[in-house]
């Protein structure tokens, strides 16, 4: 069963700033187990939009 909600109630993420990484070739479990080759690259793409969007706030 999903949740209801009102049609005027909207999630307040929808106005942040977001970005979608595709990791070419990567499955969900490559995640958990090729380090060097796909978890370094995403960790390197997280730090970079974090630390952008954080130094950016007041």
């Amino acid at each position: 069963m999903r949740p209801t909600r009102s049609r005027t109630s909207r999630p307040r993420c929808r106005t942040w700033p977001k970005e979608l990484r595709w990791i070419e070739g990567a499955g969900h479990l490559d995640l958990y187990d090729k380090k060097d080759e796909y978890v370094a690259p995403a960790i390197a793409e997280l730090a970079a939009f974090f630390h952008a969007r954080l130094a950016s706030t007041p």
